[in-house]
């Protein structure tokens, strides 16, 4: 037996403006502020693993620098003399933290980084410097929050349009 269910798309139209409408007056703010412990936790394992987020291995310290540093009380790790740049974007409470999330009629904008003076001179690198790429980027496996988010502003209004 074979049922035939016609679906007429003019009616599936104002279904779908419904749905453009809501998801376009999602608080993408709010869903981008969900993202923000995943760039910590990212940078922390940058940090750790003294790699660039793409995954290349940071330069190792000058011999100058590991001599300079064995008589002093800093750390031995690379990037983190003092513990600022690396608290900068792992700590929210970090005063040089930058998380920034700007919002628009249709469109929300993390800004993500360090205060940090010098953290651009080892993110790009100089004449005199090499690049250490340090700040994490939002990962694709990581946009599954704002999927989520978008979803669960879809599937109510699927529920009230054919709830029987």
């Amino acid at each position: 037996m074979v049922i035939v269910t016609p679906i007429d798309i003019d009616e599936l139209a104002p279904i779908i403006a419904d749905m453009e409408k809501k998801i376009k007056a999602l608080e993408l703010g709010r869903t981008l502020n969900k993202l923000l412990p995943k760039l910590r936790k990212h940078n922390r394992q940058l940090f750790s693993a003294e790699e660039s987020p793409t995954g290349e291995r940071w330069a190792p310290l000058a011999r100058s620098t590991i001599r300079r540093r064995k008589n002093a009380t800093s750390s031995s790790k690379i990037l983190v003399r003092t513990g600022r740049l690396k608290a900068s974007l792992t700590s929210p409470n970090s005063p040089d933290n930058v998380a920034n999330i700007v919002n628009s009629s249709s469109k929300a904008t993390l800004f993500w980084g360090s205060r940090v003076p010098y953290s651009k001179f080892h993110q790009r690198g100089t004449k005199r410097l090499l690049a250490r790429p340090h700040i994490a980027t939002i990962q694709s496996k990581d946009l599954d929050i704002v999927v989520k988010d978008i979803v669960a502003t879809i599937i109510p209004i699927l529920k009230r349009r054919y709830r029987k």
